[in-house]
């Protein structure tokens, strides 16, 4: 797997696409969401995510990939 858990974190919000404690690769990223890995790495290039190169790898905390998210429709019922 090509996330990576930072120490102390905890349990993401259920409607939490990404562990918001969690480092994860591009690959990853561009999986889970069905979009290319050019795709996450414009994303970072034009700010909208912040990326963080750790020894030539670049990872990307789960919190901030949630906050690009937005939901559209109703929520889904309980």
């Amino acid at each position: 797997m090509s996330a990576r858990k930072r120490p102390g974190g905890s349990a993401p919000p259920p409607e939490a696409l990404f562990d918001p404690e969690v480092w994860y690769a591009a690959r990853e990223i561009a999986r889970r969401l069905s979009v290319t890995r050019q795709t996450v790495d414009r994303w970072c290039s034009e700010g909208l995510v912040r990326g963080m190169k750790i020894r030539g790898s670049v990872r990307f905390l789960g919190r901030d990939l949630n906050s690009l998210m937005v939901p559209i429709g109703p929520p889904p019922a309980a």
